[in-house]
């Protein structure tokens, strides 16, 4: 890189310079420096190159012009880098860093309304301008956690604990002027808050906690197993959910009556109108780790670790498509690569293991 211009860029092990017109970060850099598995660089495919820009350049136009994309497409990488594109033409117009905490890269990012939201692997959410300034940071401090808000941008579901080992909390902040202001505090004092997830409409948000009742303090045969959904304007229970697992991650339909969960099983539970129990679609099986419902609320996708993925009819409840796990050319999707599709983040992305609590 000897008299090439460079920009110097930080992650965890330290600092690198990355060439200064270079649209990838540190962490690129440093996997270009260390992982020479095949020795055949992709350059020498160039049309295998084209062939991918020209399907995810037609994806992207094709939401652009059905109103799924604002005329921009953001993108984040786990160092904590965040560029903003225009759609048309192919241009970068923005870029700039989250200070992502400690050991914790960048987990989630969303471009939602006129706001850029990102959330750490500590749950801290931090809120930034269309032009990548700075609005607001929510310290949530759990490890594992991870951030919902409304489709609007306005309201943000964070798991924090401030220092306290046990038990969680749940917090819901509400945008006032360009910052956020917190609007509402979900406690419990014997189980605490596993996980958060708010609807899109931003009316409703589902607090999953521990079965008490089962009487088991010293197993963790009742982890997970509630599902308080209560008034974001009021706090005030709409109903509770019971689940046959430990669940993962939930997801609302648009109006948030409908709610699919994911569980440790690897199964989906779903509750439709006024049901407490679940309907288990599935068996036993490889975990998901992410949900979510399309804009109408009339079908949903579940994704699991290795890459795997199903979309359900949501009155049906049959599944209309599944991917395997596999690419195109046979080979396994690598179980680390999590693809993240545009829109709002009012879905359920299972939340990181956090550290074990010590049984009661």
């Amino acid at each position: 890189m000897s008299g090439q211009p460079t920009r110097l860029e930080r992650d965890l092990l330290g600092e690198k310079a990355v060439p200064a017109d270079a649209y990838y970060g540190v962490q690129t850099a440093r996997a270009l420096e260390n992982f020479h598995i095949s020795g055949v660089p992709l350059s020498l495919y160039p049309n295998l190159i084209k062939a991918l820009g020209m399907v995810k350049m037609a994806a992207a136009r094709a939401n652009v012009d059905c109103g799924q994309f604002s005329r921009e497409i953001l993108t984040g990488s786990m160092d904590g880098t965040i560029r903003v594109w225009y759609a048309e033409p192919r241009e970068l117009r923005t870029e700039f860093t989250v200070p992502v905490s400690g050991s914790g890269p960048l987990g989630q990012v969303a471009y939602v309304s006129d706001r850029i939201i990102t959330a750490d692997y500590f749950g801290d959410v931090f809120v930034y301008s269309a032009s990548g300034k700075l609005q607001a940071t929510i310290k949530a401090g759990t490890e594992g956690a991870q951030g919902s808000w409304n489709r609007a941008g306005t309201k943000i579901m964070v798991v924090a604990n401030h220092g306290a080992q046990y038990p969680y909390v749940g917090e819901l902040w509400h945008a006032t002027g360009s910052g956020f202001t917190l609007q509402r505090t979900f406690s419990y004092s014997n189980t605490g808050v596993h996980n958060a997830f708010i609807s899109p409409d931003g009316s409703r948000v589902a607090i999953v906690g521990d079965d008490n009742s089962r009487n088991s303090s010293n197993s963790y045969t009742n982890y997970a197993l509630i599902i308080d959904v209560r008034n974001t304007d009021t706090g005030r229970l709409v109903r509770t959910l019971r689940a046959v697992k430990s669940i993962q991650a939930v997801a609302f339909n648009p109006n948030g009556r409908q709610i699919v969960g994911i569980d440790a099983a690897g199964q989906i539970e779903a509750w439709n109108g006024t049901a407490t129990h679940p309907r288990v679609l599935g068996s036993p099986g490889s975990s998901y780790f992410t949900v979510s419902f399309n804009q109408s609320g009339s079908e949903f996708v579940v994704a699991s670790d290795g890459g795997a993925i199903s979309v359900r009819n949501m009155s049906s409840w049959s599944a209309r498509r599944d991917a395997p796990n596999t690419h195109p050319e046979g080979e396994p999707r690598h179980p680390g690569v999590r693809h993240a599709l545009g829109g709002a983040s009012s879905t359920g992305e299972r939340a990181r293991p956090r550290r074990a609590r010590s049984p009661t």
